[in-house]
């Protein structure tokens, strides 16, 4: 994945809500954003 991308998951991993915002502004295609915010909700459930 892009280290860009990771670097903005940090940064918004506890707020969402504010990520999703993120893509809207950045006009990222959907699917795209869905892809990445799954990622990294697939981090801490592996952990698990």
């Amino acid at each position: 994945m892009n280290t860009k991308f990771k670097k903005i998951i940090n940064k918004y991993r506890v707020n969402l809500w504010r990520l999703s915002r993120y893509f809207l502004k950045t006009k990222v295609k959907k699917i795209e954003a869905m892809i990445i915010i799954m990622s990294s909700y697939t981090i801490p459930i592996n952990i698990r």
